[in-house]
């Protein structure tokens, strides 16, 4: 197994509106309502679903881990002074390195552009201070909402990865891949 990347303090914590914490115990109410939405649950069929207590408290342990190793950075988004979703990321590999990229938002605070600006935290921070070489997001393209965010944050659409992964009704699904690179 690779080394993870060194985390440090995290990105910026504040751009406007929108800052970025890590995600607190006092969170799990929160993570339940998002988490257990079924617009959210709809495009990340890996994710727990109904999503109840047990899930915010093992999600809480994986975020916490993932930090430690340096694999998996999680953010609480609040904007406006009240938590408004989640952005993250996962390392692929810490030699390229490569990073996965994952966002959603509470129902009543879509469409806001906080969700884009805490993705653009994160971007700027994980390609300039933690050298990443390239991050990528893939979206189901009828996630509209999703394509408009990778859009919006300055990402580029390389292609559709055809029957990348397998919805919640059991079918496979195409995903779009975005990335921002160094180069």
């Amino acid at each position: 197994m690779h080394a993870g990347l060194s985390f440090g303090s995290g990105p910026a914590q504040t751009r406007g509106a929108v800052s970025l914490r890590r995600w607190h115990v006092d969170d799990a109410a929160i993570l339940i309502s998002g988490c257990g939405d079924p617009e959210v649950a709809r495009w990340m069929p890996r994710m727990p679903h109904p999503y109840a207590k047990a899930d915010a408290a093992r999600f809480m342990n994986i975020s916490e881990a993932g930090w430690t190793e340096g694999t998996l950075a999680t953010f609480a988004v609040v904007g406006d002074g009240e938590v408004v979703g989640s952005v993250s990321f996962s390392v692929v590999d810490p030699n390229v390195p490569e990073v996965h990229g994952a966002y959603w938002a509470l129902a009543e605070q879509r469409g806001k552009g906080f969700i884009t600006t805490a993705v653009l935290m994160v971007v700027d921070w994980a390609l300039s201070e933690l050298q990443v070489a390239r991050y990528e997001l893939r979206t189901d393209p009828a996630n509209t909402a999703s394509c408009a965010v990778a859009r919006k944050a300055g990402f580029e659409e390389e292609g559709l990865i055809r029957c990348a992964y397998r919805r919640r009704d059991g079918e496979l699904g195409d995903l779009i891949s975005w990335s921002r690179t160094i180069k």
